[in-house]
């Protein structure tokens, strides 16, 4: 059973991409995130410089403030000493959805801490 989640960002720390199911297609249907996994290896999604400038525009669009954090998950987003998912809760990736906070494979991962 997963842990409620402590916001300590060492997931979305551990990565620069994300992977791609078919899930997340559908639920990315007509939007950019779509048209760049489409183009892009699906087990790589948000590692390529070019897509990761398209994120950092729209996240400081809608939050001016954020400063990227470079070479790591692209949609990471720190709020108020958190870390965060811009793309939560509507186009967060199957692969974060699935991840179970405080489970072995997270303590493994990144030492989660739930």
């Amino acid at each position: 059973m997963a842990k409620e989640c402590k916001g300590c960002g060492k997931c979305c720390m551990t990565t620069d991409h994300v992977d791609v199911h078919d899930e997340d297609l559908k639920k990315w249907k007509g939007t950019f995130l779509e048209s760049h996994a489409m183009i892009n290896e699906m087990d790589d999604f948000g590692a390529e410089p070019e897509l990761r400038k398209v994120i950092a525009k729209l996240i400081k669009k809608h939050l001016p403030d954020h400063k990227p954090i470079e070479y790591k998950c692209p949609f990471i987003i720190i709020l108020k000493g958190f870390y965060g998912c811009f793309l939560h809760t509507t186009f967060k990736p199957k692969m974060c959805r699935d991840f179970n906070s405080g489970s072995k494979h997270a303590k493994e991962f990144c030492s989660c801490p739930a």
